[in-house]
Parts: structure tokens; C-alpha cells; sequence
């Protein structure tokens, strides 16, 4: 059995066909405003977006206001790993990542989000503003409604999925000690 790539994840789920469409959206006005975001305004985005799926001690999760002691998706290099997967993966002009962040931003902006620690208006929404932007992309009407819905109901696994795909914190996170010929748990059940 071949390996779950990111690529075959990908496929399977239709995002490849999805993001044909989301690569389209810069022609809608209110997107094609906002994709002039410089890159750190797109990473500090991604970043919000990475620390809202999997909450870590780093500065994204505590500024949402949800937080753990343990490592999250920031630590285990779920940023750079998405902005790869989407650019890389689905080529498109504007990137991708470009795109993405141009559409929660200005989202975020709808919700009200002023200047704050971070540049990226979503990257500085509280947890709820942030789960608010999903629910309210999804709900969108009109032309770009389909490709805009798919990306709120996927985008958060896409996530998920890259930063559990690192085994250190995939590990931590689900409490898994790793390979053993056997479990104490089990003992004394097989002829006992």
C-alpha cells in the first residue's frame, strides 16, 4: 500500500479541483482588493489559521485566546507546510496562499478586526471571530459561493491533516508512545 502523501490527500478530497476554482476568485472584486498582501502579511495569516486548527503555547494561539502547554501546529512547522502544499501543489497566479489570506482577511475586517499585535487582521481575532470568519464564508451566496464554501469546510482538515502528518507532534497530541511488541494494558487477557 503506497503512503498517504499530501498530494494523494489532496486528490482524494478534491481540493486540486477546488482550488482551480478558488484560483479564479481574484477576479471578484472584494478579493481582487485585497490580494496586494505582502508575503509576511500571507504568513502571519497562515499562522493564525495554523494556530486556530491546532492551538500550541506560541504567540497565535495566546493572542486567540485558546492555548496549551503542549507543542501545536505552529511548532511542528505547520505554516510553511501549508503555504508549500498550496502554492507548490496548486499552482496559480496570485499564489494560492495569497488568496486564502486575502479572503479570511477581509473576512476578519467584515468582523471588525483593527490593528493588534499582528499586521494580518485574522492572525489577530480571538478564537470565536476566527471559527465566525468559517461560518460566515460559509454562508456566502453568488458566483463564488461553491469554491468559497469548499475552502471553509476544508480548509481546516487540510490544516489538521499537515500538521498531524509530523510525527513529534502528532505523537504528543494524541498521546501515542509509539511502536511496542505489546501493551500492559493488554496483559493478562491472552491466556491468563
Amino acid at each position: 500500500m503506497n503512503a498517504l502523501t499530501r498530494r494523494r490527500f489532496l486528490e482524494r478530497t478534491g481540493f486540486l479541483a477546488a482550488a482551480g476554482l478558488l484560483a479564479q476568485l481574484p477576479d471578484v472584486p472584494w478579493v481582487r482588493a485585497a490580494t496586494s498582501l505582502a508575503p509576511d502579511l500571507n504568513h502571519q495569516t497562515i499562522s493564525g489559521l495554523v494556530a486556530f486548527v491546532v492551538p500550541g503555547p506560541d504567540g497565535y494561539s495566546k493572542k486567540q485566546g485558546q492555548w496549551t502547554k503542549t507543542p501545536g501546529g505552529i511548532a511542528a512547522g505547520g505554516t510553511n507546510a501549508l503555504i508549500e502544499t498550496l502554492d507548490l501543489f496548486i499552482p496559480s497566479t496570485p499564489p494560492l496562499t495569497t488568496t486564502v489570506a486575502a479572503i479570511l482577511n477581509a473576512q476578519a475586517k467584515q468582523l471588525g478586526a483593527g490593528p493588534g499585535k499582528y499586521e494580518a487582521p485574522f492572525a489577530n481575532l480571538a478564537f470565536q471571530q476566527k471559527a465566525e470568519v468559517f461560518r460566515r464564508l460559509e454562508a456566502i451566496t453568488g458566483p463564488e459561493a461553491g469554491a468559497l464554501s469548499f475552502l471553509a469546510g476544508n480548509l481546516p482538515g487540510l490544516v489538521a491533516f499537515v500538521v498531524y502528518a509530523d510525527p513529534r507532534v502528532g505523537y504528543e497530541l494524541c498521546g501515542y508512545s509509539g511502536v511496542a511488541d505489546g501493551r500492559r494494558e493488554f496483559k493478562g487477557y491472552f491466556h491468563a
